[in-house]
């Protein structure tokens, strides 16, 4: 593991697990890496993520760098959503358990399941992340996301003195 990978996971085996899950090697270019721990960071510090991406045929992995966010938040346990752009369909992730069939540990997985009927809203503490290549129509689905949540009854009076006491 390189110097930059142990530093920012803490030694931890993050990357080289979510690179496993992924079917991916962990990248080596700096760059790259520099990328991942910021990816790292936005899921450790979220307690929800929100992606907007594609999910792989087998609804278990997020294709792209939205996939390594998603899969290093899921490793950690966090609840993630995920807004599949080519169906337009959001999906949510449901975690499982089993023991190994040689009975030594515990295995945990992830798999997408399509959420509904109504659309997600975000929780305290989210992340949103995605691909900087969106179509018009996921652009109208991330604004809807957080109109939704916003406009919620019981947000409306503390938006209201949120932007009483926001000052430019």
């Amino acid at each position: 593991m390189s110097q930059l990978c142990q530093s920012c996971h803490g030694g931890s085996i993050s990357l080289p697990q979510a690179a496993h899950k992924l079917c991916k090697r962990v990248p080596s270019h700096f760059y790259t890496l520099q990328l991942l721990q910021r990816n790292y960071q936005i899921a450790k510090k979220a307690h929800t993520i929100y992606a907007f991406g594609t999910l792989e045929k087998d609804a278990k992995r997020v294709k792209g760098g939205t996939g390594w966010t998603v899969q290093l938040a899921l490793d950690q346990g966090k609840e993630v959503y995920l807004f599949d752009i080519p169906s337009q369909t959001w999906y949510r992730s449901e975690n499982h358990y089993y023991v190994s069939d040689d009975s030594v540990c515990l295995v945990t997985g992830s798999k997408f399941l399509p959420w509904g009927p109504k659309p997600p809203t975000l929780h305290q503490s989210s992340a949103a992340v995605g691909s900087q290549d969106l179509d018009q129509k996921t652009r109208e689905e991330i604004k809807a996301l957080f109109n939704r949540t916003l406009r919620l009854p019981e947000n409306i009076e503390q938006l209201r003195v949120e932007l009483k006491n926001f000052h430019l």
